[in-house]
């Protein structure tokens, strides 16, 4: 598969070049808002965010409340979590071992 080169500098981004965050909210979330709703149900991201000079900088993140299979509205339940990022940011899986990726092409 080959990619728009215009796109290039965006899909090959580098961690440097992110902002990194402080913390996220995840919220579980179910699809079953209607009679044909699809009854699928997972986590789903609220809210991305870090901290500045005593203030909350809520930074660029996927919050929709659409169901994943069915994209319907999802319900958003009373389960929520706050997840803080770890120290540790060594990766669980690595690559040319757990799991192998094609250099990336561009048309």
């Amino acid at each position: 598969m080959s990619f728009p080169l215009k796109f290039k500098d965006l899909l090959e981004k580098k961690k440097e070049s992110v902002e990194p965050f402080e913390g996220a909210w995840i919220t579980w979330a179910v699809c079953g808002c209607e009679d044909d709703s699809c009854g699928w149900e997972g986590w789903i991201l609220e809210d991305v965010f870090k901290k500045n000079e005593e203030k909350t900088e809520h930074l660029p993140s996927q919050t929709d409340q659409v169901c994943p299979v069915c994209s319907k509205e999802l319900f958003r339940t009373e389960v929520q979590y706050k997840v803080k990022m770890s120290e540790n940011q060594t990766p669980d899986m690595i690559e040319g071992v757990d799991y192998h990726s094609e250099p990336i092409t561009y048309k």
